[in-house]
């Protein structure tokens, strides 16, 4: 088979194997959670900027099956892969195939189907990376002005967005410190700064729930140097980019590191590894999310292009292919596997009423007119959404985590109502007495696992306010005095008579 027949048919079936694993892999808690902002379109939600929510929001004018909310996930790793073939197709197309090859059929793109916060973001960070490199080439202002646009929707994806911005003030110190480099940038931060307005005045009219849940919320607690946390990360990131690619370059580091100073492709590098240093000097304290680097790391196989010739590329395509395979036969085995050998494993066990959600929705029907639905558990809540078709709020204190629920129940509206919380864990039925003037149990079997129904008859609203919202508000909604804030529409909403301050 030629390079060019490789490459296409690497292209078809790579997307094929990821198109399978889309179908048939059960929608994980998050993308529940994100399915919710895509119903609920809005310029930003409590989390994080609202990029995918928009993305999703548009899958669902089409359906919302796994494999099509998934698409924007499967697509954005193949028009990297194809992007990587066109950038070098003028200079060495053979090396160009290979190149592009590597990264198709690498974990960082079979793998990656779920649709997540960093799924717009890897697609943004490596469009605007790719218009700062042709624009420093061919000196051209409009595409620094599109890097600049490009950086502001990877901004509106998630805030590690800055590590791109980072990175091109490190190249510029670096490399292009003149003329032409400041107005690149000028041109870049200019264009950028329209998207980020976006955010930073919706995060104004929301109680800057993007920067308290950011920077305070799920910063606290005591931080204090723990090397198992940068050993996580560092072997997370050798196994992500596979054992094999890290081996040779840690093998061949000099030549490598010669081969891409003497090109000007440099920038990728940078891109590549400031990021990545950023990470390490953070995981001395932190726990690093194995996603969270997955933006940058196209980089290093954009890289592969300059540092290696055709035979080796074809030799690291081989083996990265044999050792994703690996992973895909371990997958596609479990799966395939009964449910009846299945269900006593321990993960699958207590997963059984999010991967059953709609033998759950049957045993709900009859409960739909006289009751609102809740969970405790906004992952439980995001995916009976999803397959049953019935709202739940999420009812209770909760975590900094999935806090959307905050914006999209009115528990003022419940008062006097009743509400059935699913449980499908032990609970202690005193915690419950309180808010409600009458409680009932109804416990079911979804094979042979417990899941109950707490019905509660005639919500007390006053009781709930004080017991859970506000702690809730004391907690999560406690905006920084040193922010300006048009409104607070958790205070507006539960506690517009109260006189007293809550900001910090």
């Amino acid at each position: 088979m030629s390079t060019k027949k490789l490459f296409w048919f690497t292209m078809l079936f790579s997307l094929v194997i990821k198109c399978l694993l889309a179908a048939i892999i059960p929608l994980t808690g998050d993308e529940a959670y994100f399915f919710i902002w895509g119903k609920h379109l809005d310029f930003g939600y409590y989390d994080h900027p609202p990029m995918v929510g928009w993305f999703l929001a548009f899958m669902l004018l089409f359906g919302d099956s796994e494999l099509l909310l998934r698409l924007p996930s499967i697509v954005i790793g193949q028009l990297i892969g194809g992007l990587i073939y066109w950038m070098f197709k003028g200079v060495e197309r053979e090396k160009a195939y290979l190149a592009a090859i590597l990264f198709l059929v690498s974990p960082v793109n079979i793998l990656n189907i779920i649709i997540t916060t960093d799924t717009p973001l890897i697609l943004f960070v490596f469009l605007s990376s790719l218009t700062f490199y042709f624009g420093l080439i061919n000196n051209r202002n409009w595409l620094f002005i599109l890097a600049g646009a490009f950086g502001g929707l990877a901004f509106l994806s998630k805030y590690f967005a800055v590590l791109l911005a980072f990175s091109y003030v490190i190249y510029v110190t670096l490399y292009q410190r003149n003329k032409k480099g400041i107005k690149a940038l000028c041109y870049v931060f200019g264009a950028a700064i329209p998207f980020i307005l976006i955010n930073v005045y919706w995060n104004y009219e929301n109680d800057w729930t993007n920067v308290v849940f950011n920077m305070i919320t799920r910063q606290e607690g005591e931080t204090k140097f723990n090397p198992a946390y940068i050993l996580a990360y560092v072997f997370s990131q050798a196994y992500l980019l596979t054992p094999i690619l890290v081996g040779t370059w840690i093998k061949r580091r000099q030549a490598i590191l010669s081969a891409i100073a003497g090109t000007d492709l440099k920038l990728f590098g940078i891109l590549f590894a400031a990021p990545m240093m950023v990470f390490l000097v953070l995981s001395a304290e932190k726990s690093i999310g194995v996603h969270w680097t997955l933006s940058f790391l196209p980089f290093a196989f954009v890289l592969n292009y300059v540092v290696f010739n055709c035979d080796t590329l074809r030799r690291l395509a081989k083996w990265v292919t044999l050792f994703t395979a690996v992973h895909l036969i371990v997958i596609f085995g479990f799966l395939a596997l009964p449910y009846s050998v299945t269900e006593n494993v321990s993960f699958v066990k207590k997963q059984v009423a999010t991967i059953k959600a709609k033998e759950v929705g049957i045993l709900l029907e009859p409960y739909k007119k006289d009751f609102f639905f809740a969970t405790e558990s906004y992952v439980k809540s995001g995916v009976f959404y999803h397959k049953i078709g019935t709202y739940f709020s999420v009812f209770g204190i909760g975590t900094f985590h999935g806090r959307q629920d905050d914006k999209l129940t009115n528990y003022q509206a419940f008062d006097g109502k009743n509400i059935l919380i699913f449980k499908d864990q032990s609970y202690n039925i005193d915690n419950y007495r309180s808010y409600f003037n009458r409680l009932e149990v109804k416990e079911y079997r979804i094979d042979d696992v417990p899941v109950y129904f707490i019905l509660g008859y005639e919500f007390k609203y006053d009781v709930y306010k004080e017991k859970v919202l506000r702690p809730i508000r004391e907690k999560f909604y406690r905006i920084p005095y040193y922010l300006p804030s048009k409104k607070a529409f958790f205070q507006n909403k539960y506690f517009s008579n109260d006189t007293e301050s809550y900001d910090q």
